[in-house]
């Protein structure tokens, strides 16, 4: 999957899929494990 095409195609369009929406929620998990692993950031309890 091409992150820039799938970006492109729903600026175009205005109408994000199933697709995106997984998309976008793997990067956020992505980030989130690289703030947590690499960086020794976590994010408050509670």
């Amino acid at each position: 999957m091409n992150l820039s095409a799938t970006a492109n195609q729903d600026f175009l369009t205005g109408e994000p899929t199933t697709q995106d929406f997984a998309l976008l929620l793997a990067l956020k998990q992505t980030i989130f494990d690289l703030l947590e692993n690499i960086l020794g950031i976590t994010a408050p309890d509670g």
